[in-house]
């Protein structure tokens, strides 16, 4: 990872190349002129008066040198340093030697060795920029000197000596205004690479929360969302800038409920499209129309685990505590049954409530059984599975034990269905479900039949199971209470078989549910596994 002093470092160096660049383009439009003005026959009487073929040829060499300096930027060869080093020098060559073909210094060429000058100190930005007016200065008396002493010119040191002075005022302010220039863009570039750094771990601790994070604009259009949000919406393809709405419509409905009647900040849905349950929560960052909304997301799933599992906690203290105290009475009354069943001279009516007082205490007794049973299930040790071995091991046991035989379809599509289960639990669900179905279906059609069908939801690719029976199916006013615990409609049954079911699939992060079948008439429950 590049550290914030080396990435200031490195972006106050581009800079300093595009200006370099910039300058070369200022460099190559003057000699462009020049040789335009030359080759048109247009060139003003003050350029190359005095030797108009060292005119030409200084043109064209320094027309000739912004071309190559074009080549030579692009590759940023030799280095920068260098690369100033040699533009201004040849820049102080060639604009005084035009001065020179020129005849005087007082042309209004100097205004150009001024610009060079101003600019230099500039890319340098130091001290040592000063070396250019002082090289300037001296290029120009030289040029004077030769023009007197030599070609026997009127003598023009005195104007040499002010545009000298000018060269050091303009290299003084230029100097100047470059350390203001550099120590501001030092500092936004300070400003950004802190707030960059700021964004990056916002974007990490965001990114790593375990709750989904959505946020939207004032259109609800998804401006951002981490990825426990984007696994909780499905996995959706490209969510930034889409709609709400074309990704999730229950939470987008949800949204525009909460902004219709923001009386409280959270909200309970449920995805139909992964058939879970989730908390929602709402904030709006700003106070205007621009704010954006913030919808953090809770899978409730976990919290529904933690809620039964403290559940069956407290139930198992209760049956621990109470258990004893009513199967010993329990015991006692079975006992007694018996005993005044054998007994000499009883009626067969009195044997009819002797069997039935037995009777009874056996349910009892089972359902004493059952409830010990939940309240002291172990937390489930899950492993991946495959529906195709456990379901084949289920339907081998009930065809074996079963009588009469049952008629029971297996369809596994795929067949290598895996889901995230404890064994033991699930083959005890499944082995629960098949028996109530086998049972209602012999009841009702005469035969015990059963219909297995395993697949994945399309596109959330979550796996599910059903068991469909052909009984008669769960009466209207029914179907809120089959999962409550001692609730039946058999005269034989505990009323704790479906909700023992129930409990152990939620413990495993799944859900039973029922699914009336009233076109083709019989149950089906349906086991939706977690992802």
């Amino acid at each position: 990872m590049v550290r914030p002093q080396e990435t200031i470092r490195v972006e106050l160096e581009e800079y300093l190349w595009r200006a370099l660049q910039v300058f070369n383009v200022y460099r190559l439009l003057v000699a462009t002129a020049f040789l335009l003005f030359e080759q048109a026959g247009l060139t003003p009487r003050v350029l190359g008066t005095a030797n108009p073929e060292l005119y030409s040829w200084v043109v064209a060499l320094y027309f000739s040198f912004a071309i190559l300096m074009i080549a030579l930027l692009v590759k940023r060869y030799p280095g920068y340093k260098s690369s100033v080093a040699m533009q201004i020098s040849l820049d102080i060559i060639a604009i005084v030697a035009i001065i020179y073909a020129s005849g005087e210094v007082n042309n209004g060429l100097g205004v150009l060795l001024a610009v060079s000058v101003g600019v230099s100190s500039l890319l340098i930005g130091n001290s040592k920029a000063l070396a250019v007016p002082a090289a300037a200065t001296i290029a120009l008396f030289a040029q004077v000197f030769y023009s007197h002493y030599i070609d026997g010119l009127d003598s023009q040191f005195t104007n040499s000596g002010l545009l000298g002075t000018s060269f050091f005022i303009i290299s003084y302010l230029s100097l100047t205004l470059a350390k203001r220039l550099y120590y501001t863009e030092k500092t936004v570039l300070e400003s950004k690479a802190d707030l960059a750094s700021m964004e990056a771990v916002n974007q990490d601790i965001i990114q790593t929360l375990k709750s989904g994070l959505i946020v939207l604009d004032e259109s609800l259009n998804i401006q951002m969302l981490n990825d426990a949000a984007w696994r909780e919406l499905n996995m959706p393809s490209a969510p930034k800038m889409q709609p709400l709405k074309a990704i999730s419509r229950e939470i987008y409905l949800a949204t525009k409920q909460w902004l219709a009647k923001p009386l409280t900040d959270s909200m309970l849905i449920k995805l139909a499209s992964r058939n879970i349950e989730l908390q929602l929560s709402f904030r709006k960052l700003g106070a205007d129309e621009h704010n954006l909304i913030l919808i953090f997301l809770e899978d409730t799933t976990k919290l529904t685990q933690q809620a039964q599992q403290l559940k069956l906690t407290s139930l198992g203290r209760l049956t621990a505590s109470i258990a004893h105290e009513i199967r010993n009475p329990l015991g006692a009354i079975s006992h007694a049954a018996q005993l005044l069943n054998e007994s000499e001279g009883i009626t067969e009516n009195d044997k009819d409530l002797c069997a039935m007082i037995t009777r009874h205490s056996l349910r009892m007794n089972t359902i004493i059984e059952n409830v010990l049973n939940l309240s002291q299930s172990r937390p489930p040790q899950q492993e991946s599975i495959y529906l195709e071995s456990i379901i084949t091991q289920v339907k081998k046991e009930l065809l074996q034990h079963h009588d009469p035989q049952p008629e029971i379809d297996v369809l596994i599509k795929p067949q290598d269905i895996q889901v995230l289960f404890d064994r033991s639990q699930l083959q005890q669900i499944i082995n629960n479900l098949c028996q109530n179905g086998l049972r209602y279906s012999l009841e009702n059609t005469g035969t015990a039949s059963l219909h297995i069908y395993a697949a994945y939801h399309s596109p959330s690719g979550q796996a599910y199971l059903d068991i469909i029976d052909r009984g008669k199916g769960v009466k209207e006013q029914y179907k809120d209470k089959i999962f409550e615990p001692f609730f039946t409609t058999s005269n034989s049954g505990t009323g704790l078989g479906l909700y023992l079911a129930r409990e152990l699939c939620q413990s495993n992060g799944a859900n039973l549910s029922y699914i009336p079948l009233p076109s083709e008439g019989g149950s089906c429950f349906r086991i939706e596994f977690g992802q």
